[in-house]
């Protein structure tokens, strides 16, 4: 529960007064992105926009300390796109033979940015 009403009642001799305090509680940005699992994916070579992966990264914050963005970097990771989504994608031919060292960073955009490698 995100807000709460709290009801303040003064009695006195002379009278009686009444407040209301609304209360906000705010999300702090305490979670780390998770991905789910490990993967394992097989390519057909020489296609462009093949579906790699799906990452399917999730974060237990709210709002946009729960929003998050996905980062390739590593050896061969010019020929690879994510969405926003976490899907990966070819963007060039691969060919046979070819290594691929790829890492993928999941961060939120929290005020205190956790991420996921």
């Amino acid at each position: 529960r995100d807000n709460y009403t709290l009801l303040i009642r003064a009695v006195s001799m002379v009278g009686e007064a009444t407040l209301t305090v609304n209360i906000s509680i705010g999300d702090v940005n305490d979670n780390h992105p998770i991905i789910a699992q490990s993967f394992k994916a097989e390519v057909p070579e020489g296609r462009i926009n093949a579906e790699v992966i799906n990452l399917n990264a999730t974060d237990k914050d709210l709002g946009s300390n729960a929003d998050l963005m996905y980062f390739i970097v590593g050896y061969g990771s010019d020929k690879f796109d994510i969405d926003n989504d976490g899907v990966i994608r070819t963007s060039e031919p691969l060919e046979v033979g070819e290594l691929y060292m790829l890492v993928v960073i999941v961060t939120d955009r929290g005020d205190i940015i956790r991420h996921r490698k």
